[in-house]
């Protein structure tokens, strides 16, 4: 009996070690090794993070100085450091013990290596990644950094304090996630530095319509497509004032080569974000009422926890600077210092084009290119997984760029992709917000924006001197008119770019008479200004702050809080009294309610507004079913639908014409029949919302969420609820949003305020986690404080002092 229970007791032992030292398959996803996870010495009760901490001293031999940080009240650090190198070395310490497990994931997700990590699942997102080519451009990036050894040396210091951070963890240090998932943070070097900057590349300029232009075009024939999709509108308010004159003769541009039409099949399922994007302005000390220019800047972006943004202080004794940087990046991208103030906006040109492969053998290993064959390139990536096994992937590439494996024509791969962030460009980019943070004029911003590549941005500036101004920046090519837009021949070179505008060329201003600059990612310029260029453009946003911004007078930066926080929308403005007047008498009366509502609305998108749900129902219900032979093509081949601002114009000009007929009639419909079906439609969308929601207001029905990388929602922010839509002012929708607002008067002492959706830790048991979403939901601001004196900061949470190792 008793060897009976030896055995039932071993058998439970061992049962329940493997239990605890293994992941065990429930559903579809598998649950963490328990054991690892609940060990009391390793596991998760060691990453417990309480609001007080112990000050700490840390010696390196990287430090020349001794170097102070002093975290205050909301876990901000202020580094205190005698010279540049110091403070850069302290920023990466800083941002790797809050932000470890987000610049290491983020990385490896851009590198295509989350199957060594997460699992064989995980494969085809890899696959994806690599064929982008992220990692080959990160490649081509550090190359091109190499080449100014004095400047990568202020990158390699910060890489060196984030190892140092790296280096003083044991595993019971490890970030919660990398215990969840079973791994550990590696070293940070310059071309993970590199990842970091391709993947906000990626983000920012790799929107292209080039295949649903393409396969438009060819449904639609030339003239229907002019008419449906004119580039210019001219309700626009330009980034660069209207009738600025433009005094220098332009290079010359090769003619855009002809394109063959043909339909091209797109596997990706990526539709237009409409209106995500971000704004900047600045107002000169006219229109203030402290005689000091004010500036403001709201980057839009995907809203994730922890957050994009690390708040972050520093001082040296050549300069005092503040803001948000992004992990994994020296310098301060948002801020400003004690005489400037500079933010950013997407500029939205479009810098990817694809090009169509003739191939010059079966086998695929050679294509044609003027008139000569030419060899393919093979990158071979090796996959490695967390099971143990490798899988190859030979990812072709041309002289364009990596072959897509998305399109697809006559059932083969047969597109190019041409994309700026692929080269290397003999400029350290990475220097441009570390000298920023050091400018004190106008010159000084200007000097250190010529070095910025890409993704191209709208820098805005002020200075406590009086000057404001905005510069178009980056790297753009010199196109003809229409290149770009549509797939190109990729057999001859002319179809690719190889000039660049000169950089003293792209559009900016210094001082406008209106006493204002913006701008929220609409055109750069007006119609006159002397180079085509394509993307994708905002055409709400850039009217509301520009018609806000020249009413305005004796500003202070409580009206500048406001304008952030307005979610007026001037589409809704325009569309509303047009769509009511053309709605049938018996529909008014019958949903009476619904109709009260609009007609009374004021247009703002506000969280406890009904009439915002109901007509962004009735809008989407009404265009979808005016441009169904679009829509109902779009999973054979994806299609453009007209602009909202076009669709009005056309709605006004022909509303008898045959863009309003439903295909899936007998009968021919005009825009007011389509209005009124669509009105009924959205009756009972609104009826399901009501019944799902419990409410028709905005808040309700548009919650957002705030979600982690390894989408866990213990760790996100879910159904938070405030105003704004994307095409408002305040630019925010289900996922998306201000990422950061801040806004600062300039002045003798300068006067910061700021906010972003999530909190300085990264650790989701901090109550620096996510304490920062609710004052940001109900559009309210930190005061950001940068004293020169470390004494100066009141509630120090702790002090971390470092020295230089003897």
């Amino acid at each position: 009996m008793k060897y009976i229970k030896f055995l039932l007791v071993f058998g439970f032992t061992v049962f329940t070690a493997y239990f605890l030292d293994h992941k065990i398959p429930i559903g579809e996803k598998p649950t963490p090794p328990l054991g690892k996870i609940l060990n009391p010495f390793l596991g998760l009760w060691q990453n417990g993070e309480g609001s007080e901490f112990d000050d700490q001293t840390l010696n390196h031999p990287s430090l020349k100085e001794d170097v102070t940080i002093i975290y205050d009240a909301r876990k901000v650090p202020h580094i205190y450091a005698q010279n540049l190198e110091d403070a850069l070395f302290a920023q990466g310490y800083v941002e790797a013990a809050d932000r470890l497990f987000q610049m290491d994931f983020s990385t490896k997700a851009t590198e295509g290596r989350l199957s060594e990590i997460l699992g064989k699942k995980m494969i085809d997102f890899d696959k994806e990644r690599r064929r982008f080519g992220l990692a080959y451009a990160a490649e081509n990036a550090v190359k091109s950094w190499n080449k100014f050894p004095d400047k990568i040396a202020s990158l390699q210091t910060y890489v060196e304090g984030v190892n140092a951070y790296i280096s003083s963890l044991s595993p019971k240090d490890h970030p919660i996630e990398h215990k969840l998932i079973g791994d550990k943070p590696e070293q940070w070097s310059i071309y993970r530095s590199a990842l970091f900057f391709k993947s906000m590349a990626e983000v920012l300029c790799s929107n292209e319509k080039d295949v649903r232009n393409t396969n438009t075009l060819k449904f639609l024939g030339e003239e229907e497509f002019d008419y449906l999709f004119p580039e210019i509108n001219a309700k626009e308010s330009p980034i660069i004032p209207k009738g600025t004159k433009w005094e220098f003769d332009p290079i010359q541009i090769k003619p855009n080569a002809e394109t063959e039409l043909s339909y091209i099949k797109d596997l990706r399922d990526q539709r237009p974000n409409e209106g995500v994007g971000s704004n900047n302005w600045a107002v000169d000390g006219s229109k203030t009422a402290s005689g000091y220019p004010i500036l403001c800047n709201d980057p839009h972006l995907n809203l994730t926890l922890p957050s994009i943004w690390y708040e972050i202080h520093i001082h040296t004794p050549e300069f005092n600077a503040y803001g948000v940087s992004l992990p994994g990046m020296p310098g301060v991208m948002i801020g400003f210092n004690d005489n400037i103030a500079w933010g950013e906006t997407n500029v939205g040109h479009d810098v990817l084009d694809w090009l169509e492969i003739e191939w010059a053998n079966e086998e695929k290993t050679k294509y044609m290119l003027d008139g000569k064959e030419t060899n393919i390139e093979y990158r071979v990536e090796k996959i490695k997984t967390k099971e143990g096994n490798t899988v190859l992937d030979s990812v072709k590439y041309t002289v364009w760029g990596p072959l897509s494996h998305h399109h697809v024509k006559n059932d083969y791969t047969d597109l190019a992709m041409h994309w700026l962030s692929h080269s290397g460009t003999d400029l350290p980019e990475f220097m441009t917000f570390v000298e920023l943070m050091q400018a004190k004029n106008y010159d000084g911003y200007a000097k250190a924006l010529e070095s910025y590549v890409s993704p191209a941005q709208n820098f805005a500036f002020a200075a406590k001197d009086g000057d404001i101004a905005i510069h178009v920046n980056g790297i753009l090519p010199a196109k003809a008119k229409g290149h770009g837009r549509f797939v190109q021949k990729g057999n001859i070179s002319e179809s690719g770019w190889d000039t660049f505008i000169p950089r003293e060329q792209i559009p900016k201003v210094l001082n406008p008479e209106r006493g204002f600059i913006s701008s929220a990612n609409q055109r750069s310029a007006d119609v006159d200004y002397p180079y085509y260029y394509t993307g994708g453009f905002e055409d709400y946003r850039g009217r509301s702050v520009n018609q806000n911004l020249a009413e305005m007078e004796n500003i202070v930066v409580d009206d500048m809080k406001k304008l952030q926080w307005n979610s007026h929308n001037i589409k809704a403005q325009e569309f509303t009294p047009i769509m009511l007047s053309m709605l049938s008498s018996d529909r008014k009366e019958k949903y009476s309610t619904e109709v009260n509502e609009l007609e009374s609305w004021d247009f703002f998108f506000k969280q406890e507004s009904k009439a915002a749900t109901i007509f962004e129902i009735w809008y989407t219900q009404f265009y979808k079913m005016t441009w169904d032979e679009m829509y109902s093509r779009w999973s054979e081949y994806k299609m453009m639908t007209p602009e909202s601002w076009r669709f009005l114009e056309v709605l006004l000009d022909q509303p008898n014409s045959k863009y309003f007929d439903i295909e899936d009639t007998d009968k021919r419909e005009n825009a007011q029949d389509v209005l009124n079906l669509s009105f009924d439609k959205a009756i009972d969308k609104l009826n399901e919302i009501k019944d799902k929601k419990g409410s028709l207001k905005w808040g309700d029905y548009r919650k957002i969420n705030i979600g982690h990388h390894l989408e866990v929602p213990a760790f996100s922010a879910i159904d938070v609820v405030t105003d704004g839509h994307p095409s408002t002012i305040n630019a925010t929708n289900w996922g998306f949003g201000p990422s950061w607002r801040m806004i600062v008067e300039l002045g003798e002492q300068p006067k910061g305020h700021g906010v972003f959706p999530g909190g300085q830790a990264g650790n989701p048991s901090s109550p620096y986690y996510k304490n920062s979403v609710e004052p940001w939901s109900k559009g309210e601001y930190y005061t950001l404080n940068a004293p020169h004196d470390p004494k100066d900061i009141k509630e120090q949470l702790f002090e971390l002092k470092m020295g230089h190792e003897k």
